[in-house]
């Protein structure tokens, strides 16, 4: 019987959309740099990690010599843009809550922007915990992230349910028993929540 549900955030609980915010701001030559020199480099995963900050981030992309200074910092500054709440997918967790589970937060997540979202988001703070990646310098699919989720908060695993829209990470998870589903599109939480019989 599943009793706790984990919740990765990106493309769940938020959108994250570089491609559509760097598309409207850029040229399609500079949008394709861009995208990988900062969101496909070491950087974005060091933020992540919470083993650099936005300024050395800053610093190591513009070493490269592809991107200005002042586009990595803009690009860096205005994250909100590129991460959005979907408010109808939070809400779900209202109605799972009253259904009586347990809500868990696990996501690979820059630390500032993740308590700027958790500061202005109430309904996240209906989790009964949260272990987001820079905090404890663990990045999804490493095995130690799923240890200390299960052991921080003492979850069984075969009655723990971990969303995420990363089949890796889902595999990764399964490998300590817990019970993995691959949301393929944010759109889908819904549904999927009432096939699982969760809502």
């Amino acid at each position: 019987m599943i009793r706790n549900i984990i919740f990765d955030l990106g493309q769940v609980l938020f959108e994250f959309t570089p491609k559509n915010y760097l598309s409207q701001n850029f040229s399609k030559e500079k949008a394709e740099i861009l995208m990988k020199e900062i969101f496909k480099e070491k950087e974005w995963k060091n933020l992540d990690r919470g083993t650099c900050s936005i300024e050395e981030a800053i610093d190591s992309i513009v070493s490269r010599g592809r991107v200005t200074r002042e586009e990595a910092e803009a690009i860096l500054s205005n994250r909100r843009s590129i991460i959005t709440p979907i408010d109808e997918n939070l809400r779900l967790l209202e109605a799972i809550k009253n259904n009586g589970y347990r809500i868990f937060i696990l996501s690979n997540f820059h630390k500032d922007l993740f308590y700027d979202f958790y500061r202005d988001i109430p309904l996240l703070h209906l989790a009964d915990g949260k272990v987001i990646s820079a905090d404890i310098n663990l990045l999804k699919p490493e095995g130690e992230i799923y240890s200390h989720i299960l052991k921080k908060y003492q979850l069984t695993p075969s009655e723990t349910l971990f969303i995420d829209d990363t089949k890796h990470n889902i595999e990764a998870a399964t490998e300590f028993g817990i019970i993995g589903f691959h949301l393929k599109a944010p759109k889908l939480l819904k549904r999927s929540l009432e096939e699982l019989e969760i809502l």
